[in-house]
This record gives C-alpha cells, sequence and structure tokens, in this order.
C-alpha cells in the first residue's frame, strides 16, 4: 500500500484527516524511514521548498511594519516565488492577513502593488504565464462573492440529529466570523483601487450589487467601501452616478428598514461627503515610531498646559470648582454603546425635525444619569452644522427639559464637557463661540433656565482658559438679535450677574465691555424701572427718523435697535404705524439703488431687526404688507417688484405663508383702493408687457430666418460643390474603365496577329516543300524506264510526306461578346467595389452646434469650439443628430462605429416639425455602464464585452428595437427594448460616430 501525499494549503500547513476508526499497527510498503536512510525525491525537494517559501512569507508579514515596509519587501523580492502553486500560496497568505488586520490593510496593498508585476508559468499550459495581479483579483471576487450556505445547509441536514440544538450557535458564530472577512475584503479592495490597482467600473460593480442586496452585512460593507473610496471615485464626470448611490441611501435611512446602527453608519458616510471627504475623526491604521513619538509629545504638551490652567486657577481670587460627584449607579451599557445611539437619535432628528419623535426616543433610551452623553453628542454632531440647525438642536434640549427629561444637572455636564475641550477645537473652528451661543441661546430664549445659574454653571470649565467673558458676550448678542436689548438688559439686571467673575484677574471690565460691544449692559437707561417715559411719535416721525437712519446714516442693526428701544416704548413698538414705517424704509433701502429691483442683501442685512418687532405675527406682518403695497404705488407700481419682494420676504421666513393668504383676501375698505389701483396699473403694465414680449419674438424670428436664409445660400453653395465632387469620382472610374478595356481589345487584337502572322509564315513554308518534293517527282516519273524502275524503290521512300492535315485554329479571332456582351452591366456591377450604400445618412439640418459632420454624412466627430448653425426647429442639441429616413414599416438595421467612452444609439419619434422628442435606445458614460433611454435604468458592461461597434435591428410592426456588439466578429446580444411604436422612427445619434456601409450584393434572376 502506497503512502498518499497530504494536499497543502499556504495557510493551514497540511490537511488532517480522520476516518474515525482506528489504526492498525501495519507495516506500510513505502514505511517513513529516517532521512539518512532514504534518499528524498526530486518531488519531496520541490515540496519542501514551497514550504520553507511559505514559513518565510508569514514570517515577514508578521513583522512587517510601515517603519519595517521597504527592508522585508526587499526580502520578499529576493524570494524565488517562480511556480503558479507557490504564487497562489503568497497571495492567499497576503489576503488572509489582509482581511483579517483590516487596519493594516494599506501595508499590504502597498506589499501587493510592489509585486503587481511578478509573472510565473502556467502549470497546465506550457507557453503561457499569469501574473500577481491577475491571481489576486481573482482571489478578492471570489472572497466578495462568499455566502453562507454551507452552514446553512449544515443546519438544514441536522435538523433531525441530536447537535440541532448545538448548530445555530456555531451557525451564528461563523456569520460573525464571515462578516468580519467580508467587510475585511471590502477595505482591502478599497486599498487597492487608491493604489490603482483596481478599475472604476469594478468598484462601481461592487457599490451597485451592495446597494441592490439591501441587508444589512452589505450595508455596512458599502460604508466601509465608500469611506475608503470615496475621494478617489467621486469626481465631476462620475458625480451622476455617485449622486445617485447616495439618493439610494438617504432612502434608505428614511424608510426606517434597518437598525440605527447601519443608518447612522450611512449617514456617517453621506456627511463625509459633504465634508468634501475629509473625516474629522483621527485614522485608525499602522503608524511609524516617528508618529507615535511625536503624539506622544503632543499629549505631553496638552497635560502641562492643563496642569499650568489649574495652576492658574488655583492661585486666583475665585472660588475653587467643586468636582462633579460620580454617579453610584453604573450604567447598563458601556459609553461608546450609548454614544452611538446618541448619535443615530441626532442624526435622525436632523433629518426629520420631528421634536415630538425625538423626545419620545431619548425617553425610551432612558439614559438616567448618562443623558449629558447626548447633550455633548448633539452639541458635537451640530456644532458645525447652519445656523438653522444649531437652532433645532438647542430647540430639541430645551424640549427635553421642558418635559423633565433632561434634569438641569445633566445638561450642565453635558455642555461643560463640550466646552472643556474648546481651547482645542477654537484652531479649526474660528466662530466657535458663535455657534455654541446659537446652540445655548434657545434654552435662554424660551425660559428654560436662568441666566445666573446657567452662566453660573457653563462658565467654569471656561475660567481657567480665561474664555468665560468672551463665550457670555456672544451669547448676549445673540440674544439681542433673537429678542432685544432692553430684554436681554432685563434679563441680565435681574440674574445679578458680575462680570468680575468671568474676566480673569486684572482685566479691565470697561475695555471688555467697550471692546465686545455690550455697553448697553451697563446702561442705567436701560432699566425699565428707572427709565422715563418716551414721548409718543407721529407716523410721520416715525417715518422720517427710520429713513434717516436706514437710507441716509445707513445705521447698523445694532443702532437701529439703540434708538428703537431709547425712544419708544413697548406700545408704540406693537403699533401698526411702527411696524408700516420699519418695513417701507426698509424696502426703501432694497431698491435705492437696484434701478426697482429688490437688493437681496439688504433685506437678509435686515432680516434680526424684521424678524424682532414682527415676531411672527400675522397682524404686524399684514401691516408690513400694506407698507409694500402703499410703496410700490408711490414707486408707480415697477413690473414685478411687488412680488419679488414677496418671494424675497417667504424665502428667508421673514413673512408666513398664512400672513399672504390673508393679505390677498384682505377686505379693509383702508386699502382696497390703493389695492385697486396697484392691482389695476399691474394689469395694464402686464398686458403692455406681454405685447413687448410678444414684438421680440417676432424680432427674434426674423433674425432667425435672416440667418436661415444666409445659411441656406451657403447648403447650395456646398451641395453643388459636393454633387459634382461625387460625380467626378464617377466620371473617373468610367473613363478608367473605358481606357482599360480598349486597352484590353487592343492588346488582344495584337496577340492574335501576330499569333495568325506566325501562322501563315509557317504555312507558306510547308507548301513551298511540298512544291519542292511533287516537282521532283514528276521529273522522275518522265525519265526513261529503265533508270525509273531501278530507282522506284527509293522514289516511294522520298515521296513519303508525315506534315498533318492542316487545320485552322479555334479562338483566333478577337473575342467581341466578351468586350461587348452586358458591357453597361458588367461596369456598374464592378461600380460597387468603389461606392458605398450605408442604410442610414445623417440629416445636417439636424446635427448639433458641436458636432462636424462627414461629406458623405456618416461620420460624426466633436468639435473643440461650437459652430453657427441656425436655430431651425429639426435642430439637436449639440453633440445629437438624427437619420434623414424615417421608418413605419418592416425591419431595418444598420452597424455605429462608436466613441469609446461616450456615445447613444436608437431611434426618435421626434420628426422634423415637432419640438417634443421620445427616444428609445441605449447610451455609454465612463466605458463601463449603459443607459436604457426609454426605462432610464442603469446596466453594467463586463471589460470581455468592450464595445466598439454597435448592431441597432428595429422590427417596427413587432415593436422590438435590438441592439448587439459587433466585438471580434462575433455578435453578442447588448440589450432590448419592447414598445408599441404608432408614430415614423427615425435613427438617432450622439457623440463622435461612424454609420458602416453595408455589404452589397447583385442577385440576377434566371427566368423560369
Amino acid at each position: 500500500m502506497k503512502a498518499q501525499k497530504l494536499p497543502y494549503n499556504p495557510v493551514l500547513g497540511y490537511k488532517r484527516f480522520s476516518s474515525g476508526k482506528q489504526c492498525c499497527n501495519e507495516e506500510a510498503e513505502n514505511a517513513w524511514k529516517p532521512g539518512m536512510e532514504r534518499q528524498p525525491s526530486p518531488e519531496d525537494t520541490e515540496v519542501q521548498k514551497t514550504q520553507e517559501l511559505f514559513r518565510r512569507i508569514r514570517s515577514i508579514l508578521n513583522k512587517i511594519t510601515p517603519q519595517t515596509f521597504r527592508q522585508l519587501m526587499k526580502q520578499i523580492t529576493e524570494l524565488a516565488i517562480d511556480t503558479e502553486e507557490r504564487l497562489k500560496g503568497v497571495i492567499d497568505l497576503v489576503f488572509e492577513k489582509a482581511i483579517k488586520e483590516p487596519s493594516f490593510s494599506v501595508v499590504y496593498a502597498n506589499m501587493c502593488r510592489c509585486l503587481m508585476g511578478l509573472k510565473v508559468p502556467l502549470t497546465d499550459k506550457r507557453g503561457t504565464s499569469v501574473n500577481f495581479r491577475k491571481l489576486l483579483l481573482n482571489r478578492c471576487q471570489k472572497g466578495f462573492e462568499e455566502k453562507y450556505e454551507r452552514n446553512q445547509n449544515k443546519l438544514d441536514s441536522a435538523a433531525l440529529s441530536t447537535e440541532h440544538e448545538q448548530l445555530p450557535a456555531e451557525l451564528e458564530e461563523a456569520m460573525d466570523e464571515a462578516q468580519r472577512r467580508s467587510i475585511g475584503n471590502i477595505k482591502f479592495i478599497g486599498e487597492l483601487f487608491n493604489l490603482k490597482m483596481l478599475t472604476e467600473a469594478i468598484l462601481h460593480d461592487c457599490v451597485v450589487k451592495l446597494l441592490n442586496n439591501k441587508d444589512e452585512e452589505s450595508l455596512e460593507c458599502l460604508c466601509t467601501l465608500l469611506t475608503t473610496i470615496g475621494k478617489g471615485l467621486d469626481h465631476e464626470k462620475a458625480k451622476p452616478r455617485i449622486d445617485q448611490y447616495f439618493n439610494q441611501m438617504t432612502k434608505i435611512i428614511e424608510e426606517r428598514k434597518t437598525s440605527s446602527k447601519i443608518r447612522s453608519m450611512l449617514q456617517d458616510v453621506i456627511d463625509l461627503r459633504l465634508h468634501n471627504w475629509v473625516s474629522t475623526r483621527a485614522e485608525q491604521g499602522p503608524k511609524t515610531i516617528k508618529q507615535i513619538h511625536e503624539e506622544a509629545k503632543i499629549a505631553e504638551q496638552g497635560k502641562q498646559r492643563k496642569v499650568h490652567h489649574q495652576h492658574l486657577s488655583k492661585n486666583s481670587k475665585r472660588r475653587p470648582v467643586k468636582p462633579r460627584p460620580m454617579a453610584t449607579n453604573r450604567p447598563a451599557f458601556s459609553e461608546e454603546e450609548i454614544e452611538r445611539s446618541c448619535k443615530s437619535i441626532v442624526k435622525e432628528f436632523l433629518h426629520i425635525n420631528d421634536y415630538k419623535e425625538v423626545v419620545q426616543c431619548v425617553n425610551d433610551l432612558d439614559l438616567g444619569s448618562q443623558l449629558h452623553i447626548f447633550v455633548r453628542v448633539g452639541v458635537e454632531l451640530t456644532l458645525e452644522h447652519s445656523q438653522i440647525t444649531r437652532n433645532h438642536m438647542g430647540q430639541l434640549l430645551f424640549q427635553l427639559v421642558q418635559h423633565g427629561i433632561l434634569p438641569k444637572p445633566q445638561f450642565h455636564k453635558g455642555f461643560a464637557d463640550m466646552l472643556k475641550q474648546v481651547d482645542d477645537m477654537v484652531i479649526d473652528i474660528p466662530h466657535i463661540w458663535l455657534y455654541l451661543a446659537e446652540l445655548l441661546c434657545p434654552v435662554l430664549k424660551e425660559g428654560g433656565f436662568s441666566m445666573r445659574e446657567l452662566f453660573s454653571e457653563l462658565s467654569k470649565p471656561l475660567l481657567p482658559m480665561g474664555r468665560a467673558g468672551i463665550f457670555i458676550s456672544e451669547v448676549l448678542h445673540i440674544l439681542c438679535k433673537q429678542t432685544s436689548h432692553r430684554t436681554v438688559v432685563g434679563l441680565w439686571k435681574e440674574s445679578g450677574l458680575n462680570w468680575t467673575d468671568f474676566l480673569p484677574e486684572g482685566e479691565d471690565v470697561q475695555a471688555f465691555i467697550s471692546q465686545q460691544k455690550l455697553q448697553f449692559i451697563l446702561s442705567e437707561d436701560s432699566n425699565p424701572d428707572t427709565a422715563p417715559s418716551k414721548r409718543i411719535l407721529s407716523p410721520e416721525e416715525l417715518s422720517r427718523q427710520l429713513e434717516r437712519l436706514l437710507l441716509k446714516d445707513m445705521a447698523s442693526n445694532t443702532q437701529i435697535f439703540d434708538w428703537v428701544e431709547g425712544n419708544l416704548d413697548e406700545s408704540q413698538m406693537s403699533s401698526a404705524s411702527f411696524q408700516r414705517a420699519l418695513m417701507t424704509a426698509v424696502g426703501e433701502e432694497a431698491v435705492k439703488d437696484t434701478n426697482c429691483r429688490v437688493d437681496m442683501a439688504i433685506i437678509q442685512k435686515r432680516k434680526p431687526v424684521l424678524i424682532s418687532y414682527l415676531k411672527s405675527d400675522t397682524e404686524r406682518q399684514l401691516q408690513a404688507l400694506y407698507a409694500l403695497q402703499a410703496l410700490m404705488v408711490d414707486l408707480n407700481n415697477p413690473p414685478n417688484l411687488l412680488r419679488m419682494f414677496f418671494d424675497c420676504l417667504y424665502d428667508e421666513d421673514i413673512i408666513l405663508e398664512d400672513t399672504f393668504f390673508k393679505w390677498e383676501r384682505s377686505k379693509d375698505p383702508a386699502e382696497q383702493r390703493e389695492c385697486q389701483i396697484l392691482y389695476g396699473a399691474t394689469k395694464l403694465k402686464v398686458k403692455l408687457m406681454h405685447l413687448k414680449t410678444k414684438q421680440g419674438s417676432f424680432e427674434k424670428e426674423k433674425v432667425k430666418c435672416d440667418k436661415m436664409a444666409g445659411h441656406i445660400t451657403l447648403q447650395a453653395q456646398q451641395t453643388e460643390k459636393g454633387i459634382k465632387e461625387e460625380f467626378q469620382k464617377l466620371y473617373q472610374f468610367l473613363r478608367a474603365e473605358e481606357t482599360a478595356r480598349i486597352d484590353a481589345v487592343r492588346k488582344e487584337a495584337t496577340l492574335k496577329s501576330e499569333a495568325m502572322k506566325i501562322r501563315i509564315v509557317n504555312l507558306t513554308a510547308e507548301i513551298s516543300s511540298l512544291s519542292d518534293k511533287i516537282k521532283t517527282m514528276e521529273g522522275e516519273i518522265k525519265a526513261e524506264d529503265n533508270p525509273f524502275m531501278l530507282n522506284v524503290k527509293s522514289s516511294i521512300e522520298r515521296s513519303q510526306c508525315n506534315l498533318p492535315k492542316p487545320e485552322t485554329p479555334s479562338g483566333a479571332l478577337i473575342d467581341e461578346a466578351k468586350h461587348l456582351g452586358n458591357l453597361m452591366f458588367t461596369v456598374w456591377r464592378k461600380m460597387k467595389d468603389i461606392i458605398q450604400y450605408t442604410p442610414v445618412t445623417f440629416n445636417p439640418n439636424t446635427s448639433g452646434n458641436g458636432l462636424t459632420l462627414s461629406e458623405n454624412l456618416t461620420r460624426s466627430t466633436s468639435r473643440m469650439k461650437a459652430q453657427k448653425l441656425p436655430d431651425n426647429p429639426e435642430r439637436k442639441s449639440d453633440s445629437t443628430v438624427i437619420g434623414y429616413e424615417s421608418f413605419s414599416s418592416g425591419k431595418h438595421s444598420w452597424d455605429v462605429e462608436v466613441d469609446r467612452e461616450y456615445w447613444a444609439v436608437g431611434v426618435t419619434a421626434r420628426n422634423k416639425h415637432q419640438n417634443s422628442e421620445k427616444v428609445w435606445g441605449i447610451s455609454l458614460y465612463g466605458g463601463q455602464e449603459f443607459h436604457d433611454l426609454h426605462s432610464k435604468k442603469i446596466h453594467f458592461l463586463s471589460e470581455i464585452s468592450y464595445t466598439k461597434k454597435i448592431r441597432v435591428q428595429l422590427d417596427y410592426d413587432h415593436g422590438i428595437l435590438h441592439f448587439f456588439n459587433l466585438h471580434n466578429s462575433m455578435k453578442t446580444p447588448l440589450h432590448t427594448i419592447r414598445y408599441t411604436f404608432k408614430e415614423p422612427v427615425f435613427p438617432y445619434f450622439m457623440g463622435c460616430e461612424k454609420v458602416l456601409p453595408a455589404e452589397l450584393s447583385v442577385k440576377i434572376r434566371q427566368p423560369k
């Protein structure tokens, strides 16, 4: 019995097989012997070399780091990787290492990049070789397509066995391991793409497959892949496809059919794209010793700075900050898990803005003493978003406090945790104090906290940094914009706070207040209890004062607030005359320098003032609209100006939609006359504008016709020239054919005349010879009898003639039938070798400005500079042209040679006199995908089916449109469109294309 060699696996080593039977101690025929007693065979020697190679590769992979990469790669290149088995084994080792250690995938991808050019001969096919890159891609593809049917089949087969109870756990463990491998594989694939070892088409195919699966494992792999390759894949040319991917991801988030973890991961990828693929998190990956030392140095510097600040705070005269006691009850979840849940909730809230649902989610989360994490996460995620987003987050925190879900100490702690890091963040976020103030103001404005309580708690982490005063000043300024200076002053005085409590020791309070423009806080006149009563201003005086401030003095919003609060009381600020005067002044300022057009920048600049005094009150806003209405009458009703004002005020959320409806339905007699004048003047000007527009359209049409008349003359010249050139080619062909045929006749006549002359000479010689013989014979016969009788025998012998009987040769004459028979038909049939027939020709009157057509109207090429062509109704877009002939029945086919990356072919139902169009066809963008122009679906091409020539087959009667790829003389189906055509269709082309000529043949039918 011969010993069998076990198959060797480079990753696992030799496989061990157990039959479950007890082994007998019988000596085998080829039993193992010590190495000294047996001679190794050549096969065993190669196996040992392969094992040693794999051992060294494993050793190098275990030691490789960014710092030792070059040295160890040099060792790998010196190894003898010269067989297919060894190369596959090395690839398996690197691949397994890469997917098990995703954080080191960059290093392993760089290793593959260095080995990419390695080639070895194939074992099965002599004379051919295989390279490292191809085998690596096959291994990655195999890993990408791995499934778990094996484990599921094992579970099904064991349904009735005793081990059925253990298998689900084993299956779950196997599934987890397979998921980790999938994520590692996808990360490795992404790093290979970043090193240009994979094409974009392969990665797009991976993304589409992962999106179509929609299971959580595929979506997690999708997030990993896009995070790795997003920056390299998201360029201008691929932007439409990337937009489609992210639209699907957004839809998956909105459907809420996946877990919160997956939704959070998808939202992270979406946010990453919004930030131009620049991650705010530190990348987790291998680091060199130098990088580790630098990070340690930075951490040490931060630690020293913190100690220094603590030292300064101890020496200050302020009360020491008491640390908050640690919670005695430990949370059921880790802080990392809580953070993930909080991020998911916050991102969902930012997407849907549903306060009620999010408050319920936070309540269901039941974080207890860990609610400060939600506050910190919410502030972190919204800090660099828009002002509206920060306002929404502040409103959410207020809602949580108001419902009793978020205790105030937890709010203080969460915000304070964020403020502790602000000194390091201010470099990256210069406006961080403004952003933090916008997050905090909704809580103060709505009355959720007292100013004293909030400022005292939140200033604690900022006092050692000396930043508390700046933070509080920003909050006060934002509050002034959202409420009023008087309200803020009242809150400040009510709190009993003092600026010395928030500024570093020794800093000049007055200088700080002046620098931060907070003088109104210390103004004694701002106290409502001590301020004298205000003089009541008439509507005319109000208008004059506000117009002076806005139009003449060009006052800032702060100066406007100061004047209003210093000269008007609450009753005057809420009066209709004030609202009208304010809106009129703002309206006049917005149209002052714009020639009766609304200056959006002015409206946006005055938005805080308008919002502060209109206060979302429909009655106040209605007075503002009446003021604009009166202003239009004073300005002689400029066309569309009122509508532009309305659009601007609505877009900026200054006037509510309900107010516009109320203004439209208003029946106030005091406003009716002005409204009727406004409507009448507007209607008259609209009619005038329509007449001017119609006149302009006729003038444009005349200019267009003038251009077309000139183009017709140019077309006639070009067409005449083309006809002459084509017929000149025919003339040249006919003249050449005539000359050739006459030369053939003359050549044949010369040859046959020469042959006939030679024949005549030969016959003359033979006749002369025979005449001599005849004369000799006649002379001998006339001689005496005796001599004749004596020489009769020899005379008979001399009279013998061996010459054959002469025959007239056939074919001696000129073959007139050959030269004259069916002469015109023969010449015409020969013309098909120089004449090409294309089943489709372009219609130049439909060609776009960006195309140039060949003289025979079968080839289109792109132009760098668009040409000036008449804007006739048949004209298509820049790179599109349609065929001249239409099809309304039967079967038709044409072949098109297309551009490599950008083209479209098909049919269109747009005729020469219609502006609308319908297109049935396919188009290619980027070289690896084509779009169905009718259904708008995307289809992918493999590298094998590279498309250069397309055959379009139309079966009009049955409503079938086929597309075939003519590659390497093979006809491969690409796509089929089925549609019942109800109108004539024209061939449709887009891009640089050429209609290939059809093969001509002449068929002669014999009479029956």
